[in-house]
């Protein structure tokens, strides 16, 4: 049965048809200058397309998988004829080469990184080569790079990039960044680029092109990053979510934690991508959000914050953007309000999808779409919070903060300086006992 808009399912589950249709979402969004598909002769034996970027020559090369449990080994790379096709292609001194798999190639992903830290090979062979394993595997990849010596190896690795992605985790990128940019079912949308680059064999793709085809199926550009009804509806998430917070506070400003400063540091100078921050009930997470969002604001970076305890089921992150009234998943939204500038999620009450106490572990899956979703955008960074006691004794949870490459960090309890402070400020004897001391700073980390 056909998709709407008329055309077949042609791209299935195949992740080449997936990766191509990732490709063909950054043209539409700038990220790319044109696209060839299989061009003739020998610029395209043995790669799936040809990008342009930045007057670089990309070529893309994607393998599924191996059956073999150890991955794309040397031995298979020299068998499947990849080694002598990134020889070929990088002659050109301009061109760069991905090999895109759901299975990682260890050794070339580890020599291809450090040929890019190293200054020369003299550094990389000192540094990266000192252990007697890395030496074997280095003399591996010279015996079967048969056509280059080793200088010559350590330069073409430096154009070399393993992309390594799981199927579910493309699927989701790929829709959740075309969610952002045009109109209508991202899976179906996905599929008719694919239906028209495979319609466009030996051809070149430019973005003009590219939406002009879709322009002719009446999809239209989204402009969720311009739309006042969408900027509205995502300013008025933003307030509940303070005003959720700041009832709750029964002091007059906020207990300035270290750890909010951290944080936003890392997030500004771009240290840490994902951060969880994790600690007792009442301990005082929600407090740090509250710091972190008004040091956001301060600087005029896009936020969406939303808490998990909140919503009720949702099997989409559509459909949990339609609980705070967004038009789409919030993921996107943020995206193409953010127009590929820094902007950051936040995710309180990670706990309330927990298998162990969670009000809704039902909607754990979605949460965790919600993460996968946020790669499409390499300049979103998430913060959530998670009760201590729940990451520590849920296997899902702490799967996804593994998976998801999140810095734990746990929020220490309030200083004992803190908690005088606050005592004295009401009025009563600062001089605490070990027992009242321990009852004021839950009650002020609590309340902040």
């Amino acid at each position: 049965m056909p998709l709407p808009g008329g055309s077949s399912d042609k791209i299935g589950n195949r992740h080449e048809l997936w990766w191509t249709a990732a490709c063909l979402v950054e043209l539409l969004d700038e990220g790319a200058d044109s696209i060839s598909i299989e061009p003739p002769g020998d610029l395209g034996d043995g790669v799936e397309f040809i990008l342009i970027r930045n007057g670089s020559r990309e070529f893309h090369q994607v393998k599924r998988q191996v059956s073999r449990g150890e991955g794309w080994t040397i031995s298979l790379l020299k068998s499947n004829g990849v080694l002598d096709q990134i020889a070929k292609k990088l002659k050109d001194a301009l061109s760069e080469y991905h090999f895109v798999s759901t299975i990682g190639t260890r050794v070339m992903d580890e020599f291809a990184q450090n040929s890019r830290q190293s200054e020369n090979f003299l550094d990389f062979k000192s540094i990266f080569l000192a252990s007697r394993q890395r030496l074997n595997d280095w003399s591996e990849l010279i015996k079967a790079w048969e056509s280059l010596n080793e200088q010559g190896c350590y330069e073409y690795l430096k154009r070399v990039h393993i992309d390594t992605i799981a199927e579910d985790l493309l699927r989701n990128q790929v829709k959740a960044h075309l969610g952002s940019l045009v109109e209508g079912d991202p899976r179906s949308i996905a599929n008719e680029l694919v239906v028209f680059a495979l319609d466009s064999v030996n051809c070149t793709i430019t973005q003009h092109s590219l939406w002009h085809h879709l322009e002719s199926k009446n999809l239209r550009r989204r402009s969720w990053g311009k739309d006042p009804h969408v900027l509205a509806a995502v300013e008025k998430q933003n307030d509940r979510f303070r005003d959720s917070h700041r009832n709750e506070f029964f002091l007059d400003h906020l207990l300035k934690r270290p750890i909010s400063t951290e944080i936003f540091d890392g997030l500004r100078k771009d240290v840490t991508e994902r951060i969880l921050v994790s600690g007792e009930a009442g301990g005082g997470k929600s407090c740090v959000l509250f710091e972190l969002i008004e040091a956001l604001s301060a600087d005029s970076i896009p936020y969406l914050a939303i808490r998990l305890d909140r919503f009720e089921s949702a099997t989409t992150t559509t459909i949990l953007g339609g609980q705070v009234n967004l038009p789409g998943s919030p993921v996107p939204i943020l995206g193409a309000i953010s127009k590929n500038a820094p902007c950051v999620l936040i995710i309180d009450q990670l706990d309330a999808v927990s298998l162990i106490s969670g009000k809704n572990p039902d909607l754990f899956d979605t949460v965790n779409d919600l993460f996968q979703e946020s790669v499409a955008f390499p300049q979103m960074r998430i913060v959530a919070t998670c009760r201590g006691f729940d990451l520590e004794n849920d296997y899902r949870l702490k799967r996804v903060i593994s998976n998801q490459r999140f810095t734990h960090k746990i929020l220490e309890p309030l200083a004992e300086a803190d908690v005088r402070a606050v005592v004295a400020q009401f009025g009563f004897d600062p001089n605490l006992t070990t027992e009242h001391s321990s009852y004021y700073r839950t009650l002020c980390t609590s309340a902040c």
